[in-house]
């Protein structure tokens, strides 16, 4: 992104620095639909305020069905029709909603609104199990993206949600923090070799073709032609071939599972990390939508 557009989105984000400090911009801001559903100050939930504002949480996924067993979810390739079978989330319809909402509004207010959320549930759409609810003889009703699956202890991890929002644990260190300066020159180091992996992936959705369109093109083609619902069912294609597959799913007396193997976590850090960068870098090429509309709408300062 130019430093232009940065400072242009940064102008309305900065905004809302007393409620919810260090959050103002645009990788800080990313935490922001996270912290806003803390009840209280934890290790993980530093937001001082607490909000408590919980009724966004369906916001932050999709629950595609998926058959935990491989097989293909209605013995067909997944496609746009699968939408018509959701589980349950509302990430879609919000981040289609917050592009058709920044063609028209005035306030700064919302477009604060719309681009955090946006930011967070995009990237949380690049992460396999926020788009799947695993389906089985256990869980006739969905897995709830893995939340549901536990492991045995002392598993490094919970349950199977919590290994892929950790990158198989490559990022599982850091909490946010009302200061982050003991560990940002970490995250900058993390972000500069994610971004030297962009050399070896290739976007399949080719986002490149939209970096020059004008914004009703760009929401023509992410909205009205389902540009961000392949996304999507990209992302799920992880859980429908590689999440489920690799585990030992044999619960154990407890009733929980075995621990994810050693060669599990590396594979689920190696996809986490082309997940990321190709998340972020059509990210980037959104965002300078976002900043050249705030300025055509006299919103930035």
């Amino acid at each position: 992104m130019s430093e232009a557009d940065v400072v242009t989105i940064e102008s309305v984000l900065s905004k809302w620095n007393e409620d919810f400090p260090n959050t103002g911009e645009i990788t800080t801001s990313a935490v922001w639909m996270d912290l806003i559903k803390c009840t209280s100050v934890s290790s993980y939930c530093q937001s001082p305020l607490a909000p408590s504002i919980t009724s966004m949480s369906d916001w932050h996924y999709i629950d595609l069905p998926v058959n935990i067993n491989g097989d293909k979810w209605e013995y067909k390739d997944a496609d746009l029709s699968l939408f018509e079978d959701t589980m349950g989330g509302d990430a879609a319809s919000v981040i289609e909603g917050a592009l058709r909402s920044l063609k028209t509004t005035k306030s700064s207010w919302a477009a604060n609104l719309f681009i955090r959320n946006f930011i967070h549930i995009f990237g949380d759409l690049h992460q396999p199990l926020h788009t799947v609810a695993g389906v089985s003889e256990a869980f006739t009703e969905g897995d709830g993206g893995g939340n549901s699956e536990y492991f045995a202890s002392p598993c490094a991890f919970s349950n199977l949600h919590a290994v892929w929002d950790a990158a198989g644990g490559l990022y599982s260190l850091n909490n946010w923090a009302l200061n982050i300066d003991d560990f940002k020159s970490t995250l900058q180091s993390n972000a500069t070799d994610l971004i030297a992996l962009l050399l070896n992936i290739s976007d399949t959705l080719d986002f490149s073709q939209y970096e020059n369109t004008t914004y009703n093109e760009l929401y023509t083609a992410l909205v009205t032609n389902s540009a961000l619902r392949e996304v999507i069912l990209e992302t799920y294609s992880y859980a429908d071939t590689v999440v489920y597959s690799g585990l030992d799913l044999n619960a154990t007396s407890s009733g929980k599972y075995p621990c994810p193997s050693s060669s599990y976590l590396t594979l689920a850090g190696e996809i986490s990390q082309k997940r990321i960068a190709i998340g972020g870098s059509r990210l980037a090429i959104i965002l300078k939508h976002f900043a050249a509309q705030l300025r055509a709408l006299g919103l930035a300062d």
